[in-house]
């Protein structure tokens, strides 16, 4: 919103609430460290211009969050990619609540939210529960972490025979996506993980493969789960979508 006053000096208020990398204008009146001056631009040894695509992070919910948060903010919809994301275990759980606050506080306009993992044996080579089961567990364990607005469902995924493995964890949306090295969880105190921008052309894969109505070939949709909140009853409702 433009308030009639110089553009630089309300691009420098506004630097205060949603911090820029730089602004560029012809002058720097006020010397504000984050004004670059145009004409300057060209010196040696800038690096302004310098993003980095990857970073490391602390694998503590809050912070898995955050630093995602500037994709959340600019999407419309998120799709949580992790092949060992469990409903009944805690460190998931703290996850899922924080993601989902995030995306609250961030973002109003985001609605749809979907989490991908896959369908597979335990270690003792048990099959995973059947999907009433599981959206019975959903229901249980993570209903009362979901905010009300959201429409939260969870896609379990078979690798298809000489398929990629399923293996990667990301957080996708129609703008971009970010891959963690380690997972979507909470880690072990002073764990972290790298976290990396996907290219366009990975991203651009990868929102195909988890496209539910029309995945790519190298995954089987097995079920889905849908978690959704009934304003009529005023209770959460876990069912069935395939």
């Amino acid at each position: 919103h433009f308030d009639g006053t110089d553009w630089l000096q309300q691009a420098e208020r506004e630097d205060v609430k949603l911090p820029f990398r730089a602004i560029i204008s012809d002058a720097n009146p006020r010397t504000h460290q984050k004004v670059l001056v145009a004409s300057e631009l060209d010196k040696e040894g800038d690096t302004s211009w310098r993003v980095s695509r990857s970073c490391s992070v602390q694998r503590e919910p809050a912070r898995l969050a955050a630093i995602a948060e500037p994709l959340l903010r600019i999407s419309r919809q998120v799709r949580f990619v992790d092949p060992y994301f469990s409903p009944d275990k805690p460190r998931y759980q703290k996850s899922y609540c924080a993601f989902l606050e995030r995306i609250s506080r961030c973002n109003p306009q985001l609605l749809k939210v979907e989490f991908h993992l896959e369908f597979k044996t335990d270690r003792r080579g048990q099959p995973p529960p059947p999907v009433h089961c599981f959206a019975k567990l959903c229901h249980e364990l993570l209903a009362h972490q979901t905010p009300s607005r959201f429409n939260v469902v969870f896609h379990r995924w078979q690798q298809r025979l000489s398929g990629d493995i399923f293996h990667r964890r990301m957080v996708l949306t129609e703008r971009g996506g970010i891959a963690f090295d380690v997972g979507l969880d909470r880690g072990s105190p002073g764990e972290f993980t790298d976290v990396d921008l996907l290219s366009a052309e990975l991203h651009a894969r990868h929102w195909q493969t988890f496209n539910a109505s029309g995945p790519d070939e190298r995954l089987n949709l097995v079920d889905s789960t849908i978690l959704r909140f009934d304003t009529q009853t005023r209770q959460w409702q876990a069912a069935n979508a395939s």
